[in-house]
């Protein structure tokens, strides 16, 4: 057999590839792989997905980006836990951390430019590719939460002002934050990252510090305690790798498409994304087998014009009634895996909270709820297993 990711022959049954090391896909009942060397096919569900190579180098390339997304997000969940811990630091280090993300990332897709051929784009032409159709510079996801967080202290400014018995120094010598100074360019140009430096010293550092009231002192740390209290490590993470897998990696698509790096391919989603829509609906209204079909179908047709949006895989994965460990497989093919379990991992711990919710007035109620939680196991085997197990265990001794 040959490694789905490098292609390197290795022995028959491998679960790792002695090359790069990535797990091999396993055939299933649910999800079978099948590469003949013009196309990878999958069969899921009953229903067959197939990418002829002209995939090959998209594929490529977008393992690539999820991988350098993955190595991003790790790094910024070490800089989060260790230093993200008070209401100042958010605007300190987080907020300036996460505009230089944004270079880092045009950094990265310039890279990828120059390894496959097209060394010829400057970073400021690549940025050009991230206009929108109107002319009106894109906002990617990372500055759109930088914009958020510098409004929610230029709002508690404007609370801080409202009390009688601020200082009135501090009130002439405060300024609000305008709106600009943060974007895509600018953190090319090292001018966003300035202007988080200089939000943090001239905008956010010591709002409401001067306020002599103690009633109205903790008022306002109340309010910081909300902002901080509203900084969700999983929510920016979360953006940082959609920044990668999603916006860097649909600009680079562009160019490499625009300088035949590989051939054109309609990934547009319009239409499948509206039948997809219109079966959810009717599915929640009328559980039906037939609905139920309609609307497994309707994922598998999203995945086969757009396999990159782990949303597709993580929301079948919350529908499909049995073998819903069989999704990873095209998943790990694709390179989602580690965004994938996030997700589902989400999915998971909201079903433990409704089984946990089930009554419990008979030895049937108990083993059924049991049964339950094994189940997740089965579908999930990254959930995590000792919270399962004393969970087991709490109901096992009821019985």
């Amino acid at each position: 057999m040959f490694c789905f990711k490098c292609g390197e022959q290795i022995p028959n049954e491998s679960v790792f590839c002695i090359k790069c090391g990535v797990k091999q896909i396993k055939e299933s009942s649910s999800c079978k792989k099948e590469n003949n060397g013009d196309s990878v096919k999958f069969e899921l569900y009953g229903r067959k997905i197939e990418y002829n190579s002209r995939y090959d180098k998209i594929f490529e390339v977008f393992r690539k980006i999820t991988e350098k997304a993955e190595e991003r997000y790790d790094e910024f969940e070490d800089m989060y836990e260790s230093k993200i811990h008070s209401f100042n630091s958010i605007y300190n280090v987080l907020l300036p951390y996460l505009v230089e993300e944004i270079k880092i990332g045009i950094d990265y897709a310039i890279s990828l430019l120059v390894e496959y051929g097209v060394d010829y784009i400057t970073a400021e032409e690549f940025v050009d590719v991230l206009q929108d159709d109107d002319g009106e510079e894109y906002e990617d996801s990372i500055t759109e939460i930088v914009k958020e967080f510098y409004l929610k202290a230029d709002n508690l400014q404007r609370e801080v002002d409202k009390i009688s018995k601020t200082r009135d120094v501090q009130r002439a010598s405060r300024s609000y934050w305008s709106g600009g100074g943060f974007g895509i360019r600018g953190a090319l140009t090292g001018v966003a990252k300035a202007s988080a430096m200089n939000a943090a010293n001239g905008i956010v550092r010591g709002i409401g510090d001067t306020i002599i009231n103690v009633a109205d002192r903790n008022k306002i740390n109340k309010l910081k305690d909300k902002i901080y209290d509203e900084c969700c490590l999983d929510y920016f993470a979360y953006n940082i790798v959609y920044f990668y897998n999603s916006e860097i990696f649909s600009s680079l698509w562009d160019v490499f498409e625009e300088e035949g790096v590989w051939g054109e391919i309609d990934a547009h989603t319009d239409r499948e994304d509206a039948r997809l829509e219109n079966y959810k609906k009717m599915y929640q209204k009328n559980k039906t087998t037939q609905n139920y079909e309609k609307l497994i179908n309707a994922y598998i047709d999203c995945i086969q014009k757009d396999p990159f949006s782990v949303e597709y895989y993580s929301d079948l994965y919350s529908y499909v009634k049995q073998d819903k460990n069989k999704i990873m497989e095209i998943v790990d093919f694709v390179g989602l895996r580690e965004e994938y379990i996030r997700q589902i991992i989400v999915h998971d711990n909201e079903r433990i909270d409704l089984i946990m919710r089930l009554k419990e007035n008979t030895i049937s109620d108990i083993e059924r709820k049991i049964e339950l939680l094994e189940q997740i196991e089965i579908d999930n085997p990254d959930i995590e297993i000792d919270e399962l197990e004393e969970l087991k265990n709490k109901l096992r001794s009821m019985l």
